[in-house]
C-alpha cells in the first residue's frame, strides 16, 4: 500500500488494436519509473476491419479487465481519480458502434475514455522519435523518414535534424492488411509474397509522395517490428535489407504456435505480425534505404509512458504545428509577408482584447494557425479563395492537430472574408454550439487583423486597442493615410460588432 506523503504516480490505461494496457509509473524527479504493467489481448481490431462493428462479447471482454485493472489501482492505494489517462486507439473510429463501446466502458467505470484521432497518434510517435533519439544507439543528421507501421494506417514523418518538415498519413495497417488477407489460402513465403502485391501500390504512392526529399535514414517505428528487435538478436543497426528479408523468410516459414512462443505473440495479434514486418521491408526497399533503426524497447509500453504528454500541448509541439502551418501555406504559395502580418496583428489584437472575447491560449494558437493558412485556397484560385482555403485545410494535414480542430481552423479561414457563419451553412450547423461560438469569435478577429493588412503591403507597425463604453479604438502606428484599411475595417468588422457588441474605430497613433 502507499503510505501518505508518497511520490506522485501516473496512471494510464489504454485500449489497444489488440490489447488493454496499464502502466503506473512512479515520477522521480523528472523522470518516470515503472511500477506494474498489465497487458490484456482483446481482438478489437480483427472485430473492427472484418466487421466495422466492436463485438458485444469483445466489449464485455473489455469492460472485465477493466475492472481488474480498477482492483489493482485500489490495491496500490490509489483512487479512480488519480487516473491520469483513459484513452483508445484510434481505429475506434472506424467502427459504426463506436459510441457504444465507449459508453459502456464509462458506466462501467465512471472514466472518461479519449479517442485517439490521427494528430494525437502523430504526437505520440514524435514523442517516441524525441525520447529514441537521446539514446546513444541513434544519432543520425539530416533527413530522417520516421515510419510508423500501425493496425490500421502507416504514418511518415520527414524530420530534418529533429524538425518535422512533412507529415501524412495512409490507410495502409498490419491488423488492415491482415483481415482484407485472411482468406488467403497460402503460407511462408508466398503468403509474403501476397502481402507485397497488396500494400505495393500504397508503398508505391507513399514513396512518390516524398520522391523529391533526400533521405539519409529511416526509423521505423511499430509494436511489431520493435517486439521483432526486442526478442530476436538478428535485427540490430546496420543490417541490410537482405537479412532483414531472409529473416523475415525465416519466420514466415515457423507455425502460428512457433511464432506465437518465439516473439511472445497472442492469436489477437500473431496474424498481423507478418504484415506488418512485410511493410516495413516494403517501405525501406521503396526508399532504397540502407541505413535504418528500431527502437530496441516496448511498443505499448512506451506509448503509455507518452500518452499523458500529448494531452499537454507543450511549447515544443505548439511550435512543430506552427512550423507545419507554415509549410503548408508554402506549399500553396502564400504570401508569407503578408501572413506574418495579420498574425502579428492578430495576435496583438486577440491579447488586447481578452476581457471582452474570454478566450484562452487554447484558442489563441488556433487562431495564430488560422492567421497563417487563411489564404491558401488562392493557390486554386483568387476568386471564392476564402471556400478554396476551406476545402485545401479540411483535406490536409497538419502535424499534431485533430480532425475537430483542423476544422475549426479551416472554417476560421473560410469566414476571414465576405459572408460570416451562418446556420444553413452545412459544415458550421454539424458543429457543437460551443464551437460555433468558438469559430465565430476566431472568424472575428482574424477578419479585423486582414483588414489591417488589405494592402499587403504590413503598413500598420503597431496596434494598439482601447475600448471607450461601445467603442472600440483602434490606433496605429504607421503612415498618416489608412483610407482603405478604414474601409475594409468597416466591411470585415461587421462580425465582430454584431458579436460583442463594439463598434471598431481605425486611427493613426497621431490621432488622425
Amino acid at each position: 500500500m502507499i503510505v501518505p506523503n508518497s511520490p506522485q504516480y501516473v496512471v494510464s490505461i489504454h485500449l489497444g488494436a489488440s490489447a488493454f494496457s496499464l502502466l503506473i509509473s512512479q515520477l522521480i524527479g523528472e523522470k518516470s519509473e515503472q511500477v506494474e504493467y498489465l497487458e490484456q489481448p482483446v481482438p478489437l481490431a480483427r472485430d473492427i476491419f472484418s466487421s466495422e462493428r466492436v463485438r458485444r462479447d469483445t466489449i464485455e471482454r473489455c469492460v472485465e479487465i477493466l475492472d481488474r485493472f480498477l482492483l489493482l489501482i485500489e490495491e496500490f492505494g490509489l483512487n479512480r481519480e488519480q487516473i491520469t489517462i483513459c484513452a483508445v486507439t484510434n481505429i475506434i473510429h472506424e467502427a459504426k458502434n463506436h459510441h457504444v463501446i465507449l459508453n459502456r466502458l464509462e458506466v462501467a467505470s465512471g472514466l472518461k475514455f479519449i479517442a485517439l484521432d490521427n494528430g494525437g497518434m502523430t504526437r505520440l510517435i514524435f514523442q517516441k522519435f524525441q525520447r529514441h533519439q537521446l539514446t546513444a544507439s541513434f544519432n543520425s543528421p539530416g533527413k530522417t523518414l520516421a515510419a510508423h507501421v500501425g493496425p490500421g494506417n502507416t504514418r511518415i514523418l520527414l524530420l530534418n535534424n529533429g524538425k518535422v518538415e512533412r507529415y501524412s498519413t495512409y490507410r495502409l495497417g498490419s491488423h488492415r492488411t491482415a483481415v482484407a488477407l485472411s482468406q488467403a489460402q497460402v503460407s511462408g513465403s508466398d503468403y509474403l509474397s501476397v502481402i507485397q502485391a497488396h500494400c505495393d501500390p500504397l508503398i508505391t504512392s507513399i514513396t512518390y509522395d516524398y520522391r523529391n526529399e533526400e533521405i539519409d535514414s529511416m526509423i521505423l517505428i511499430g509494436a511489431e517490428i520493435q517486439r521483432v528487435e526486442r526478442e530476436n538478436d538478428r535485427f540490430k543497426i546496420g543490417r541490410n535489407l537482405d537479412q532483414f528479408q531472409t529473416t523475415l523468410k525465416d519466420y514466415a516459414e515457423m507455425t502460428e504456435d512457433e511464432r506465437i512462443r518465439a516473439f511472445h505473440l497472442d492469436y489477437h495479434s500473431e496474424d498481423a505480425f507478418l504484415p506488418a514486418l512485410q511493410i516495413n521491408l516494403g517501405l525501406l526497399r521503396g526508399f532504397n534505404c540502407q541505413q535504418y533503426w528500431i527502437p530496441p524497447t516496448e511498443y505499448e509500453r512506451g506509448l503509455l509512458m507518452d500518452l499523458p504528454l500529448t494531452q499537454s500541448r507543450t511549447h515544443h509541439f505548439a511550435e512543430e504545428t506552427l512550423h507545419a502551418a507554415k509549410l503548408l501555406a508554402q506549399r500553396y504559395n502564400a504570401d508569407p509577408h503578408h501572413y506574418e502580418q495579420v498574425l502579428a496583428l492578430v495576435e496583438s489584437f486577440f491579447l488586447q482584447t481578452k476581457a471582452i472575447h474570454q478566450l484562452g491560449d487554447w484558442e489563441l494558437f488556433l487562431l495564430k494557425i488560422a492567421a497563417i493558412v487563411h489564404e491558401i485556397g488562392g493557390y486554386i484560385s483568387s476568386r471564392m479563395h476564402h471556400k478554396h482555403s476551406y476545402y485545401l485545410i479540411s483535406n490536409s494535414e497538419i502535424f499534431g492537430l485533430e480532425q475537430n480542430s483542423l476544422e475549426i481552423i479551416a472554417l476560421v479561414s473560410r469566414y476571414h472574408r465576405q459572408s460570416p457563419p451562418k446556420h444553413n451553412h452545412k459544415e458550421y450547423r454539424n458543429l457543437s454550439r460551443s464551437d460555433q461560438v468558438l469559430v465565430s469569435k476566431l472568424s472575428a478577429l482574424l477578419r479585423v487583423a486582414d483588414a489591417l493588412d488589405v494592402t499587403q503591403q504590413q503598413r500598420i507597425k503597431k496596434l494598439t486597442v482601447t475600448q471607450r463604453k461601445e467603442h472600440l479604438l483602434l490606433s496605429a502606428s504607421g503612415p498618416l493615410e489608412l483610407n482603405l484599411e478604414k474601409i475594409s475595417l468597416k466591411q470585415k468588422g461587421n462580425l465582430f460588432e454584431e458579436l460583442f457588441g463594439l463598434e471598431l474605430h481605425l486611427q493613426t497613433s497621431s490621432g488622425t
